[in-house]
């Protein structure tokens, strides 16, 4: 199947941002979505892929600046966005194996972003511009994959033993929307293993158990 969608939402700001800012009063953020995608399934294998545009106005971001009583403030920036490709896939080899991946490539920017920094010397705040900066905490690549070993699929009845072997990698964060590389998390991948046991009876319909090992290695 094939689809295409556009949304448009607002949201007014919180509480805290009308107290933190009150000689210059936030204005509320307005979001406009456009997504495109495609799904294809058959009984063995599915793929899917979804491209996605989403522009804003008036984003709420923490920028550094502090009012006059020193508190921290959420600012509007005029224009940002993010744009990327959702990618999905699953197959079936066996009837024992399932294996699932998804990954999501994207970029995520603020046009024109004004960062505040406090000047200690001077008490007063010092100004940076930058263009086309990250966004703080938006990887630009996250992936993920699982694999699903039935091992007793043809031995156990009303019975079921899984094994997942999950894993995750998520891309380069930035801690401030500056794109400063010496305040980022660097690029991590982690894997866990995960064992399900389910048991179908009278009494009840369903019984089950999980143990889960997380960051194995």
């Amino acid at each position: 199947k094939a689809y295409a969608s556009f949304a448009i939402a607002n949201n007014e700001p919180n509480r805290d941002d009308f107290e933190a800012s009150p000689a210059q009063q936030p204005k509320a953020e307005s979001l406009y979505d456009g997504e495109l995608g495609y799904q294809y399934r058959s009984t063995i294998w599915e793929a899917g892929a979804n491209f996605y545009y989403m522009y804003y106005r008036n984003q709420l971001i923490p920028t550094g600046k502090i009012n006059d009583v020193g508190t921290a403030t959420r600012t509007n920036t005029p224009k940002s966005y993010r744009t990327g490709l959702e990618l999905t896939a699953a197959v079936r080899p066996a009837t024992w194996l399932r294996i699932q991946a998804n990954a999501t490539i994207s970029r995520n920017k603020i046009i024109d972003f004004e960062e505040y920094i406090d000047d200690y010397d001077s008490g007063e705040q010092i100004l940076n511009t930058y263009k086309e900066s990250d966004i703080a905490f938006a990887p630009g690549l996250i992936a993920g994959g699982t694999a699903t070993i039935e091992p007793f699929a043809k031995l156990l009845k009303q019975q079921q033993f899984y094994v997942d072997i999950i894993g995750k990698y998520v891309g380069r964060q930035y801690l401030h929307n500056t794109q400063n590389e010496s305040s980022s998390i660097n690029p991590y991948g982690l894997c866990h293993l995960r064992f399900p046991y389910t048991v179908q009876n009278s009494f009840v319909k369903e019984v089950g158990i999980s143990l889960v090992l997380n960051n194995v290695f």
